[in-house]
């Protein structure tokens, strides 16, 4: 390519310098410069820098690989270890960068090993390596061997985010090398080891126990007391330690007694911090219920607390307790009946509700005719009608006033008020003069009225104290003449008049 451009530009060169000397010059220098820049780009591909290696599909391990990332585990706490004692173990992540997100450890899965959960944040700082600053965040765990010998601990893994100069954020998951270390144990315990005891055994600088026993509200310190049957009696029991979780403390043993009712509530766990040192905490409550009188006693049970800075190994004992109880089944057997007339009760409140939902679900279904029935006992709807018959006949709805007026008869003689009107002008009149049978002068008083109603002639003279006299008839029900809606009279065969 070289050759080419100057053979291209041999003329253009030779416009401008007339003597060959100088052409030659000219052209020993360019050969020159290309052929330092040829040498210069073949040496920049043979050896790149670390950050041109890197390619926008750059991984967490292409950056270890550039050194650009490094990830180191190690065993914080110093030998030697020993069985159920705290071990830390520290994972540190550098990189000449920073951090986009931070880092996150998750610890392997392992047969008799406990891992506290992580808490708080990393431990961040610089150093430097060979002239360069260094950022670094550091994660520690902390777990317990729960029995004593060699453990191959496997790698941890762990999320990183680092932020390049090139690329952005890279971010992902790497595995830090393998553990190994052994759990020892000391002299001290070898005997409870051999009893297989080891399940019952604190590990901690200090640990306390409580044990105290309830009668109701009452703290008993009489051994020798005596019970009822159906009394009941409560036994608290509460472990502390410091420097150790919570989930490490032992488990005690719950005995099953003929003749004891026995409710233990759930073990109640608390982690708290006092100056900085851990304090577990477990509580354990238990109700023992006499059921027959008898003699009765509850085992004691053995903890072991080994102090590991001074190598020292204590006895922590659970005393045993006798109850004696007395008096016969009356007690447990009045229990059984208040425990039966509780769910009697409870049956009856439920049968209430039920019987509530029907008749709730009765009401909205049959609103109406429910509705009719209540105003006819109480008598609010003769009031009711009443006071429209006068309302419609002051106004001259006479039609209407026929209509409500044979209601209003119905409900005077007691009977159910009819779901269906009469259907027809004919069916109403002849109804109406049949209520009033053997009465002449009401029975002119209907007749007007129904002249006024039907007849479209001239009206007839009734005055609403003849009206008010007509509502005060005493229907004659035993001549009441009833009529089918299908009876079809022709009007002229009504005599209004």
């Amino acid at each position: 390519m070289c050759h080419s451009y100057l053979k291209d530009h041999k003329q253009l060169f030779s416009s401008h310098f007339r003597k060959p000397s100088e052409v030659a010059i000219i052209i020993s220098l360019f050969i020159v410069f290309f052929y330092l820049f040829c040498q210069t780009a073949d040496a920049n591909q043979a050896n790149p820098s670390p950050s041109s290696s890197l390619s926008k599909d750059s991984t967490v391990d292409s950056l270890i690989k550039s050194n650009q990332l490094t990830v180191a585990i190690k065993l914080y706490s110093k030998a030697p270890y020993m069985l159920k004692q705290p071990i830390v173990v520290q994972i540190e992540v550098a990189t000449p960068r920073w951090f986009g997100r931070g880092i996150n450890v998750t610890p392997p899965q392992f047969n008799n090993i406990v891992f506290l959960p992580q808490t708080g944040s990393a431990i961040t700082g610089t150093k430097n390596i060979d002239g360069e600053s260094w950022s670094y965040l550091i994660r520690e765990v902390t777990f317990y061997p729960m029995d004593a010998g060699t453990y191959e601990l496997p790698p941890f893994t762990v999320f990183v985010s680092v932020n390049t100069e090139e690329y952005g954020i890279v971010e992902g998951e790497v595995t830090t090398d393998a553990l190994q270390f052994t759990a020892t144990l000391p002299d001290v315990l070898l005997d409870i080891a051999k009893v297989d005891a080891l399940d019952r055994l604190i590990v901690s600088p200090s640990v306390s126990l409580s044990v105290k026993d309830y009668l109701g509200d009452e703290v008993l310190d009489d051994t020798d007391k005596g019970f009822e049957v159906g009394e009941a009696v409560t036994r608290d029991i509460t472990i502390k330690a410091a420097g150790t979780p919570s989930m490490m403390l032992p488990v005690l043993t719950q005995h099953q007694i003929n003749g004891l009712s026995i409710y233990q509530q759930p073990t109640t766990l608390s982690d708290k911090s006092n100056r900085g040192e851990l304090i577990a905490t477990a509580e354990q409550t238990t109700s023992y219920i006499f059921e027959t009188r008898g003699q009765y006693k509850l085992p004691s049970q053995t903890l072991y607390w080994y102090n590991y800075k001074t190598d020292n190994l204590t006895e922590l004992t659970i005393p045993a307790v006798s109850w004696h109880v007395e008096g016969n089944a009356a007690a447990i057997n009045n229990a059984k009946v208040n425990s039966t007339s509780i769910v009697l009760k409870l049956g009856m409140f439920c049968g209430i509700i039920i019987a509530l939902m029907l008749l709730i679900r009765l009401y909205v279904k049959h609103k109406n005719s429910i509705n009719i029935w209540c105003l006819w006992i109480t008598g609010s709807h003769q009031r009711h009608l009443r006071q429209q018959l006068r309302q419609h006949f002051v106004s001259g709805e006479y039609q209407q006033v026929c209509l409500l007026l044979y209601d209003y008869f119905e409900q005077q003689d007691n009977r159910k008020r009819q779901q269906n009107r009469i259907a027809d002008q004919d069916t109403l009149v002849l109804s109406l003069r049949a209520m009033f049978e053997g009465n002449e002068a009401k029975l002119v008083l209907i007749n007007k009225l129904l002249s006024n109603a039907f007849s479209g002639d001239e009206l007839q003279t009734l005055s609403l104290a003849q009206f008010n006299q007509l509502l005060k008839v005493d229907v004659t029900h035993h001549k009441k003449t009833r009529l089918l809606a299908s009876v079809n009279l022709r009007d002229d065969q009504i005599n209004l008049n």
